[in-house]
């Protein structure tokens, strides 16, 4: 696979300023993957990670890990010193923003 990467306008902002990039790849592993971000998405952050194999898959978003197999899909409790800090008001920094994710 050759590499490749893009770097789109999403926003309708200045003309010259990309504000995306979508990056395709192969780790010298052999396992392929791809990386997206923008800063010109409309509305509350969103964040999430997912890695996807032969057996199944495992995921982030917003404070949750999910885990996924042909058996099950199921949410993992995680261990306190990987959880994230709650502040003074007693939510997760996760909650705080306007869709619930980090």
């Amino acid at each position: 696979m050759p590499r490749s990467a893009a770097l789109p306008q999403v926003s309708t902002g200045a003309p010259d300023v990309e504000d995306s990039f979508v990056i395709r790849m192969r780790l010298v592993n052999g396992a392929e993957g791809t990386v997206q971000q923008t800063g010109g998405a409309i509305g509350g952050p969103a964040s999430f990670f997912r890695v996807a194999g032969t057996e199944g898959s495992i995921w982030t978003e917003g404070n949750k890990v999910g885990l996924a197999t042909r058996l099950e899909t199921r949410e993992l409790e995680l261990p306190a010193d990987l959880s994230l800090p709650r502040s003074n008001a007693g939510t997760t920094l996760a909650s705080k923003a306007p869709n619930g994710n980090a």
